[in-house]
């Protein structure tokens, strides 16, 4: 009796093994079919308080259905107020919840000072695109001040 009792949780365990290497050879080759990474250059529209908005560098990694991405733009703010910048999506993604259909901040830091700006990073669902507002502190700085973005969605 212990014999086979033996015998069989051997097979149990090479069974159980050579399973587990199939399962990770199909989703190995899922992700590596489904993923993708490259830079992005996103159309930029200034919505409140922008006196100049560059483009610094965009990427982006497409995981599945999944965009995690990264930017930074240098920023001219007009006055100390509400500032606010619109910036395309790599990969459009018919967003429906302006708080909901993106998670992800942004950050700034004036580039003589070293003071820093923080504000919300959110979706526009009117023109599918990412919406950053802040109240901009500083206006004498005219290098601008980078603004560093991270953001994760789904696409829809």
């Amino acid at each position: 009796m212990m014999k086979y009792s033996l015998l069989a949780f051997i097979l149990i365990i090479a069974l159980a093994s050579s399973l587990g290497t199939v399962i990770a050879q199909q989703v190995g080759t899922l992700v590596s079919t489904t993923s993708s990474s490259a830079n992005y250059t996103p159309t930029t529209t200034s919505v409140a308080n922008i006196t100049s908005l560059a483009v610094n560098n965009c990427r982006y990694t497409r995981i599945g259905n999944i965009i995690i991405g990264g930017c930074t733009f240098t920023v001219q703010a007009t006055a100390t107020a509400l500032t606010q910048f619109r910036f395309t999506l790599p990969v459009i993604s018919n967003f429906t919840g302006a708080d909901t259909d993106v998670s992800g901040n942004c950050n700034s830091l004036r580039i003589v000072t070293g003071a820093a700006d923080a504000g919300i990073l959110r979706a526009d669902t009117t023109n599918d695109a990412l919406v950053y507002s802040y109240r901009s502190t500083n206006t004498t700085t005219t290098a601008g001040i980078i603004v560093g973005c991270v953001f994760t969605y789904d696409i829809k």
